[in-house]
């Protein structure tokens, strides 16, 4: 990545903190009552909680949830590229031998 590329990075990041925070600030007396109902049982928290900690809350945990399926992934990728790796040396020590006879 070059420099425009960092300093666009460094400038959306900035961007979309500066916009996070201002949402947080203006949003912060905001409450709101979390509850669960799953049919069997419900359950609710004994004290309302402020919206923008649970928009943080629940971006924070998406951002988890993703990078761990990313990571396994790639886990994945990088096993298969080793296989084929294998594959592919296997096959050129089979066909070094004498290709002419």
């Amino acid at each position: 990545m070059g420099s425009a590329g960092r300093w666009f990075t460094l400038s959306v990041i900035v961007v979309a903190a500066a916009v996070g925070a201002l949402f947080t600030l203006q949003n912060i007396e905001r409450v709101t009552h979390l509850s669960l109902d799953l049919w069997v049982t419900a359950f609710q928290l004994k004290s309302p909680q402020p919206v923008p900690y649970l928009l943080w809350a629940a971006f924070g945990f998406g951002l988890l949830l993703a990078g761990s399926l990313a990571s396994i992934q790639k886990t994945g990728q990088q096993r298969r590229i080793r296989e084929l790796e294998q594959d592919l040396a296997r096959a050129s020590l089979r066909t070094s031998d004498d290709d002419w006879t």
